[in-house]
């Protein structure tokens, strides 16, 4: 029985020294060199390891960062190979300091090393130009437009804003480039800006867009070619004047190129008389000479009367004629 007892001891004491594991050494500084390539809001993190044989693949690697002191930082896991730990830190804020710890977690301890810091770039303006208007027609114009530096790492919007106003911003009409952007090298495209109104003066200049602000190139401006226009008339004579008539001569000279929809006269006691005042409208529309006669004039009152003609870009007026009713 005693022999028993004692080989069940022998037995339990072998058991615990064939399982029991080699303790494994704590960590110590393991941070041989550094290297970190800020950027805007991103940077680029290497950072060479003396690592014990055998271990690395058995252990875990981070980077604790933060911008408001390192008591609750944000982490990001870091790939090791070939003795270099690695990770790209990305939604940092720009222009702004941070601190870093390299942090390695292991089968008994936690490796943390000294902190270190660096900086992010901050955003500055984009450099955009507005290099010529190559060429416009009556609806349309060529813009050619290029962007130096991107102020940012992220790329900025950029393309042309225009309008019938100087000093044209972000927030009148814009055109947006759409193509491939190359990072901080010359870039440059042509642009279209359609749906234009003929013969009228509009302003141009090239926009860019980041996380800074919006910057803007040199302001141009042009004025697209008249291939309509309001036609052309001539108040030509008034007789058969009486206490409260009048008959009224005028000539549709052109129409603009497009068909003229109304004509006539307009007449008042006040000088520059317009269709907004009381008209005398031909029953005939057209290009040529017509007439009308005028009524429901005040005895001995002097009255001034333009002819007028209306096509679809607008209403034009013929010169001034002067008259006394009797």
């Amino acid at each position: 029985m005693k022999f028993a007892h004692y080989m069940m001891i022998l037995l339990a004491l072998a058991l615990c020294a064939c399982t029991q594991e080699e303790s494994i050494p704590a960590l110590g500084p393991v941070w041989v060199d550094s290297y970190v390539e800020p950027h805007y809001t991103t940077a680029d993190v290497s950072i060479m390891c003396d690592i014990p044989n055998g271990m690395e693949n058995y252990l875990e690697y981070y980077l604790c960062y933060s911008n408001v002191g390192m008591n609750n930082p944000r982490e990001q896991k870091m790939t090791f190979s070939n003795g270099i730990c690695s990770c790209k830190l990305t939604g940092l804020e720009a222009g702004t300091d941070y601190d870093c710890q390299f942090k390695i977690v292991g089968f008994n301890s936690d490796a943390i090393q000294e902190v270190r810091a660096f900086q992010t770039y901050p955003f500055e303006w984009a450099d955009v130009r507005t290099d010529q208007i190559i060429s416009y027609s009556h609806n349309n114009a060529i813009v050619s437009i290029s962007l130096h530096y991107w102020g940012t790492d992220i790329v900025p919007e950029w393309g042309v804003c225009y309008g019938t106003h100087p000093t044209v911003e972000y927030e009148d009409n814009r055109i947006e480039y759409s193509g491939t952007t190359a990072y901080n090298t010359p870039n440059t495209c042509t642009i279209n800006v359609p749906n234009l109104e003929d013969g009228v003066t509009y302003y141009v200049r090239a926009y860019a867009k980041n996380g800074w602000g919006v910057s803007y190139g040199q302001e141009l401006s042009f004025t697209t070619i008249s291939l309509y226009a309001i036609p052309t008339v001539e108040t030509i004579d008034v007789s058969s004047v009486s206490a409260n008539a009048a008959i009224c001569y005028g000539k549709v000279v052109e129409d603009g190129s497009f068909a003229v929809e109304n004509r006539g006269f307009c007449f008042d006691v006040t000088e520059n008389p317009t269709i907004q005042n009381t008209i005398a409208e031909s029953s005939v529309v057209g290009v040529g000479n017509f007439s009308c006669v005028l009524q429901g004039l005040k005895s001995k009152t002097t009255y001034y009367v333009r002819a007028y003609a209306t096509n679809a870009k607008g209403t034009a007026y013929g010169n001034q004629i002067t008259f006394t009713t009797k």
